[in-house]
């Protein structure tokens, strides 16, 4: 049974029929000792139903129907034996076909089980049989209407919450369908998988996104572990001091493997990214527009550092540089 939200709650007395908006419960409800007594004629149902706002129930969607204790059959049995999930809707059933008098295909109820101790169960039913679930029901029964039909016993067992009133719709009165139960089982182990799967892959993209930053991190560390630094003259003309200062600025992951200058020309071999030589040969042209640069490559091919893309494959090259 697919348990719903009331929109209102629907209270059945011998003297009228209260109807209250979930949100607008009262504080005591509307039930007297006269309705513990029996249950009305037909006719006389007929008439409290005719006396219902139905404007007002035309816009609510799901209602919760509470009757008195003994419009319904509600009996407990005690069983000296324990009761599985599967035999305790069987048992009740049984219970609700001799109160009710009625064919067990024709009875809505509701069970549970009471643990008393190791070898006794409590078992407490509550039933009605088809006839008298559509006569109580017959107002509210419109299109893309839902309710559920519950015990006044069982409403004194809960808050008046709106909460509550969810958790009572699971109570509500049906009848016994082994399908349904198979099918319900059936969606929790499902959702239960798929739960358990989002968890899994989940915890699997967080740990390939892990792998890959501590990837990234191991190569800046690799390249900057193999990145020399030579020991730069500290001398020389004034070109060779300005291609120093050049030398000496130069990024950490631009590796220096030679150098060697003369009076007016200079060269030293260069381990950096395309990327990077080209961000610093424009570098260079611009602060120092009248020096004549070459780079040549020492190497037939990049090597890749891990990356597919160009602008990460590393070159070896030769810069050579003159005052023109």
């Amino acid at each position: 049974m697919k348990p719903i939200s009331p929109d209102c709650v629907v209270f059945y007395t011998v003297s009228q029929c209260y109807v209250y908006a979930a949100n607008h419960l009262p504080e005591r409800l509307p039930f007297n000792a006269k309705d513990d007594t029996f249950l009305p004629s037909i006719e006389r149902l007929n008439e409290l139903q005719s006396l219902l706002d139905h404007e007002y129930l035309a816009d609510k969607k799901s209602l919760l129907i509470v009757v008195p204790n003994a419009w319904l059959s509600v009996s407990e049995h005690q069983i000296k034996h324990p009761l599985s999930k599967k035999l305790a809707p069987l048992a009740a059933l049984a219970f609700a076909s001799e109160s009710t008098f009625a064919p067990p295909n024709e009875i809505f109820f509701h069970h549970h089980v009471t643990k008393l101790n190791k070898d006794l169960v409590q078992l407490h039913v509550v039933a009605c049989s088809k006839m008298l679930m559509d006569c109580l029901s017959q107002p509210f029964q419109a299109d893309n209407r839902c309710y559920q039909l519950i015990s006044q016993q069982q409403w004194d067992a809960q808050s008046t919450r709106r909460f509550a009133c969810y958790l009572l719709s699971r109570q509500g009165l049906a009848r016994y369908q082994p399908e349904e139960d198979k099918r319900r089982e059936t969606r929790h182990r499902w959702s239960a998988f798929v739960l358990m799967s989002v968890l899994v892959h989940g915890l699997l993209l967080g740990y390939f996104y892990y792998l890959t930053d501590e990837q990234d991190k191991q190569r800046v560390a690799q390249r900057q572990k193999h990145t020399q630094q030579l020991v730069l003259p500290t001398q020389g003309t004034v070109f060779v001091t300005r291609f120093l200062t050049i030398l000496r600025a130069l990024p950490h992951d631009v590796r220096v493997s030679a150098l060697h200058s003369e009076k007016d020309t200079a060269s030293a071999r260069l381990t950096l990214t395309t990327v990077r030589l080209q961000t610093l040969l424009t570098q260079w042209q611009q602060a120092q527009p009248t020096w004549h640069w070459q780079v040549s490559s020492t190497s037939p091919q990049g090597t890749s550092m891990g990356a597919s893309e160009d602008a990460l494959e590393v070159m070896h090259v030769e810069l050579l540089v003159s005052a023109r």
